[in-house]
């Protein structure tokens, strides 16, 4: 039976013990490789470096890191004839292979150069494509195959990982800007308007208004961590984690699982909340039964963001922030929320006029996100995929809206316990359209026992009715009997005399206006207290509301 060669080695002194244990591990892995056969390098060797070796020369790099020198036997010292490599050649690119693996998952040692003179073996080592590391072919020593550490100081990001984390975070901004401009958070926030201080009053506010979750990120995430980056001179990743746990809405931050000399990430829970003052909007329904907000309150719309996230750099994947970054998102929520209580506010039901007293208005909403399913997706991936396709939604939500209504007339009161008026509005899924998306349809409850009749009434249409009136008793003065002229006054009829109509609009409807067409007063209650000093007797009535 034949037997294996071993291949000798020769290391240098100048390296810690665990990097020895690694590179020894991972070579000795190798068949043919045994540590018997292994040796240190000569004193001097051990001392040399780049400013007493040439470039290219072995040894070079020990002094930061360590070396490692293999006898390369006399048959692999050029290259094989043929496309593929002999075994001798196989097995020097598997120690190459194996020393690059050990040394990444120990996070202690980054491979960075190989050389040697079989020009085969460096063009495998090439096709490989292993970011960081160069391989070159040495003439001078054709016997020796040199492979070179680096090691870098623990912990310490370099330019590009600093560089790619950045883009990676603005990656995580415009997935959230483009999540706001998803059709699915554009929805009118239900019952709900502009705050009166807005440019336009009258345009309803949608869930993406509120949440600006773009600017959430932006401003919350991505600028206090690139500041830091940017600032520090040697950042580390033990030192980001610690500035992250620092700030506000972060928690829950740690280095995430798997790093490796070529792979830095880390782990945290966010969480942010806003809220939107906006007035309150009761909806078609409600106005067309006549019922009006004279003082619609001002409600607080809280908004929230909170996700896991896992924020990266792998350089083993490309050599471009769209290649190596990447993010891995769970447990991501954004939402609305208002909880109104003890609600007291000016309404008019028509003509009557109203209060609302202990009103309450909840509204919940929430929306999960699953973003690519859970798994870690690239910043190009991220970048290059429609939000639609990329991130899935799983809605849900209700509102509830009571507002208890009180009102007094004259010595007429609205009732109280069950019989009281009151405005009922609730939907218990407001995400029951087609596809799960929005759809508000409420169930509206207008209970208004005792007040109903005032809602198709209103202050103009009762100077509407005094106007009836007096076009009746203009009609009435010109009938036959009172045009009919009275003995000894010239031509007078009794029309003339009693100037019925003109009475009505100088004595009673010039004072229910203030001007032309305005009405003087805006409720029924208001025109009780205007009606006495005009007309005498006046009483309300409730049989007829």
């Amino acid at each position: 039976m034949s037997r294996v060669r071993p291949i000798p080695i020769r290391l240098t002194v100048a390296c810690a013990l665990p990097a020895l244990v690694v590179c020894l591990g991972a070579a000795a892995a190798v068949p043919g490789v045994t540590l018997a056969d292994v040796a240190a390098l000569s004193q001097p060797d051990g001392w040399s470096s780049s400013a007493t070796r040439g470039p290219g020369t072995p040894g070079r790099h020990h002094q930061v890191g360590m070396e490692v020198d293999f006898v390369v036997p006399p048959g692999a010292q050029t290259a094989s004839g043929g496309g593929s490599m002999t075994a001798a050649e196989q097995r020097l690119f598997d120690i190459v292979s194996q020393l690059r693996t050990a040394g990444q998952s120990s996070h202690q040692l980054k491979l960075t150069e190989v050389s040697l003179s079989n020009t085969k073996v460096v063009a495998a080592i090439v096709a490989a494509g292993w970011a960081g590391v160069t391989a070159n072919t040495n003439t001078e020593s054709a016997g020796v195959m040199h492979v070179g550490f680096a090691a870098p100081v623990p912990g310490v990001l370099s330019a590009t990982e600093k560089s790619f984390l950045t883009d990676t975070l603005d990656g995580l901004v415009d997935l959230g800007a483009g999540l706001i401009a998803d059709s699915r958070l554009q929805w009118a926030i239900p019952l709900a308007l502009q705050d009166p201080g807005g440019d336009d009053p009258l345009v309803a506010k949608t869930l993406a208004d509120v949440l600006g979750l773009g600017t959430m990120i932006h401003d919350g995430i991505y600028q206090p961590i690139y500041d830091w980056l940017t600032a520090t001179p040697s950042p580390t990743l033990s030192g980001l984690v610690s500035q992250v746990a620092g700030l506000t809405g972060f928690s829950s931050v740690t280095e995430g699982a798997g790093n490796t000399a070529e792979r830095v990430s880390f782990t945290f829970h966010y969480a942010k909340q806003r809220t939107t003052s906006l007035e309150m909007d009761l909806g078609t329904a409600a106005s067309d039964a006549g019922i009006l907000l004279a003082a619609p309150p001002t409600i607080g719309v809280a908004a929230s963001m909170a996700f896991d996230v896992t924020v990266g750099v792998d350089l083993s994947r490309g050599g471009t922030a769209s290649q190596a970054g990447f993010v891995q998102i769970s447990n991501f929520h954004v939402g609305a929320d208002v909880t109104a209580t003890s609600l007291t506010f000016g309404a008019n039901v028509g003509f009557l006029g109203a209060q609302v007293q202990n009103g309450h208005f909840t509204l919940h909403a929430d929306l999960a996100a699953a973003v690519a399913g859970g798994a870690e997706t690239s910043l190009g991936t991220l970048a290059a995929t429609p939000v639609g396709t990329l991130v899935s939604l799983t809605p849900a939500g209700s509102v509830d809206l009571v507002l208890p209504l009180q009102a007094s007339l004259g010595g007429w009161s609205t009732p109280v316990g069950p019989g009281q008026p009151k405005i009922a509005i609730s939907d218990t899924n407001l995400f029951d359209g087609p596809g799960s998306s929005f759809s508000f349809n409420p169930v509206v409850d207008l209970a208004l026992p005792s007040v109903e009749g005032f809602g198709q009434v209103s202050s103009a249409s009762m100077v509407g009715l005094f106007g009836q009136l007096g076009s009746w008793l203009g009609n009435f003065q010109a009938s036959s009997i009172l045009s009919t002229p009275i003995p000894f006054t010239s031509g007078k009829t009794l029309g003339n005399i009693l100037g019925l109509d003109a009475t009505l609009i100088d004595n009673v409807i010039s004072h229910l206006e203030s001007e032309p067409n305005k009405p003087a007063f805006a409720s029924a209650q208001a025109l009780a207290t205007l009606l006495p000093g005009i007309i005498t007797g006046t009483q309300f009535d409730p049989a007829y509301a």
